[in-house]
């Protein structure tokens, strides 16, 4: 996103990893502890071994018995899936859909909503529907084959958390009162700590589970942006820094 070449050289958003140092300031966290979190803005540079994050940005303790690939995994998909859902909190108990439910949003939507109160339709490709059915939802519609065409449920929520639905998709499924929500608009999700300390409570209670499509070394990190770039992952790609993550 730089003028001639990318203003940071270093990719990655979120991370998750022990605290080797703290700055005078930094009183919320010491040496030793394990955090997750993301890099405020367009600060990057989390897929190297070492990151330097300022201490008003969005982490927190890592969950207790979380390996570092569960807990950075809890992050990105978690913490805007949190954002938009919480836009709709005054539909709880209502029947909401949740379209492209298979990817890294998608998967912590599906668990969030149902935690919420929601009643979940989730909709993703055929192919990955055992592993979308495993997260809980009510319903299940497959927008590779029929069922999604002849759906005649209006809902009270849709979420698009691909930002790829049909516009004649949803003017079609979303009831006359209906919320629609979106990660392709010009909302933008804003991560807080308070977020990922209630991811981290939902996980230590069992209730929300990080969904791992697969992990690649650092210096496979072509490879893991290939994987995403099918377009068949579920959940989320993780990048593992050293043999203990």
């Amino acid at each position: 996103m730089g003028w001639k070449r990318p203003k940071q050289p270093i990719l990655g958003t979120v991370f998750s990893g022990k605290v080797i140092a703290v700055g005078s300031l930094a009183t919320d966290f010491q040496v030793g502890d394990r955090l997750f979190g993301c890099t405020p803005g367009l600060g990057f540079g989390c897929h190297a071994e070492y990151v330097a994050v300022p201490i008003k940005a969005a982490m927190a303790k890592c969950p207790v018995h979380a390996s570092d690939a569960e807990s950075v995994s809890l992050v990105f998909g978690g913490t805007t899936a949190l954002f938009f859902l919480n836009k709709a909190s005054s539909k709880i108990g209502s029947t909401l859909l949740v379209y492209g439910a298979s990817g890294a949003v998608g998967c912590m939507a599906v668990q969030i909503a149902k935690r919420m109160g929601f009643r979940v339709t989730a909709c993703a490709s055929d192919m990955h529907r055992e592993a979308v059915l495993s997260l809980g939802p009510d319903a299940f519609l497959s927008y590779t084959n029929k069922e999604l065409v002849d759906c005649s449920t209006r809902f009270d929520v849709v979420f698009d958390a691909v930002g790829k639905m049909p516009a004649a998709e949803r003017r079609r499924l979303l009831s006359d009162k209906g919320i629609f929500l979106t990660v392709g608009g010009s909302s933008v999700a804003k991560e807080t700590r308070e977020q990922l300390e209630q991811l981290r409570q939902w996980f230590e209670e069992g209730t929300l589970k990080p969904i791992i499509d697969s992990t690649y070394r650092l210096q496979d990190i072509t490879a893991a942006h290939a994987r995403v770039d099918t377009k068949h992952k579920v959940g989320s790609v993780v990048v593992l820094m050293d043999d203990r993550s």
